[in-house]
């Protein structure tokens, strides 16, 4: 796992869509969570998600429509939702 960590190029990610669709509502979802470093820091990682809803695709299982993920280590919240 460290090494894919280590090796991830922020490049490889998908490019967001260039055609502009209308929808009813778009959900922006977001969390964070505390890892502990294995150099003794502590680093919080955000991700964010934003979705067209959720689909039902079994008993009790859900799909998110069309979703989007965008996470990463930010200094702080504003320069996340500036990429948002």
């Amino acid at each position: 796992v460290k090494k894919v960590v280590h090796d991830f190029i922020s490049e490889e990610l998908p490019e967001p869509p260039k055609e502009k669709r209308r929808v009813k509502v778009l959900y922006v979802e977001a969390d964070e969570d505390h890892v502990a470093g294995q150099d003794g820091k502590k680093y919080l990682p955000r991700l964010v998600y934003i979705h067209e809803g959720k689909e039902e695709v079994g008993k009790g299982r859900f799909k998110l429509k069309r979703p989007y993920y965008l996470g990463g280590i930010y200094p702080d919240t504003d320069e996340l939702w500036l990429d948002v």
